[in-house]
């Protein structure tokens, strides 16, 4: 096994290069580049750099452990266990966003056929921005247009 204290020292040559990360053994050795477990705040959900106040925290969301287990799981081995589904909708793959909404591929169990669902953001069931939608898409529903996508359902979930 090599001693971490010579890497260190032979690794310090390379430091001239600009933007040289620390190697394994260089953070091991107690370099003031490393990260250490007291930069990550726990108790309010901030993370830190370990430098002092953070301009602006991050919150990091709580995730639940199935989800993760499923996240993992869909990654390694390409399929989720359990897909996500909305409605008689199940969602396939994620395909854009933008600033309106998330556009996802998506299955119709129903009809059998693959089709795009979008989910817009901030859309309250009642508000104007609600009735724009909704006529928006009966607009589009009427329309039969190879550079338009027919729309075949408005639905709040």
């Amino acid at each position: 096994m090599r001693d971490p204290e010579a890497v260190a020292e032979a690794s310090s040559d390379d430091d001239s290069r600009a933007g040289a990360r620390p190697s394994l053994e260089r953070t091991e050795s107690g370099d003031s580049d490393s990260v250490d477990a007291d930069s990550v705040d726990s108790d309010d959900g901030f993370i830190g750099t370990g430098l002092g106040p953070v301009a602006a925290p991050v919150r990091v969301a709580p995730i639940d452990a199935e989800h993760l287990r499923n996240a993992v799981a869909s990654r390694l081995f390409g399929a989720s266990a359990d897909p996500v589904k909305i409605g008689r909708y199940t969602i396939l793959t994620r395909l854009g966003a933008g600033a309106m909404g998330v556009v996802y591929a998506a299955y119709d169990t129903q009809l059998d056929r693959k089709i795009a669902v979008k989910l817009l953001r901030g859309v309250d069931e009642e508000g104007a921005h609600h009735a724009r939608m909704t006529r928006e898409a009966q607009a589009l529903a009427k329309l039969s247009h190879p550079n338009v996508v027919p729309v075949f359902e408005l639905d709040t979930f």
